[in-house]
C-alpha cells in the first residue's frame, strides 16, 4: 500500500496501490505538476498510514464544458 510519483509518457503520474489494485492519475508535464503530484502522493500515503484512505474520494478534475450542443459522431462535420 503506497502512492508513488513517476515520470512516464511525458508527464508526472501518481500511482496508488491499495487492496491489491493499482490506480493511476496523470498530473501534468511541468515542474509545478511534479510538486503537485508529490503533494498528492504525500496526502495519500498519510491517509493510508492513518487508515482513513477512501479510494473513491480521489477523483480527476471534471472536463470543461463545450461551447456547442453535444451531437453523435455521425452528425458532426468532417
Amino acid at each position: 500500500m503506497a502512492a508513488k510519483v513517476k515520470w512516464e509518457r511525458g508527464a508526472w503520474w501518481v500511482f496508488t496501490h491499495y487492496e491489491g489494485k493499482r490506480k493511476k492519475r496523470r498530473v501534468g508535464p511541468t515542474k509545478a505538476h511534479q510538486r503537485d503530484a508529490e503533494e498528492i502522493a504525500r496526502k495519500i500515503n498519510a491517509a493510508l498510514a492513518l487508515g482513513t484512505f477512501a479510494p473513491n474520494a480521489v477523483t480527476a478534475k471534471p472536463l470543461p464544458a463545450s461551447d456547442g450542443p453535444i451531437r453523435p459522431l455521425s452528425m458532426r462535420r468532417q
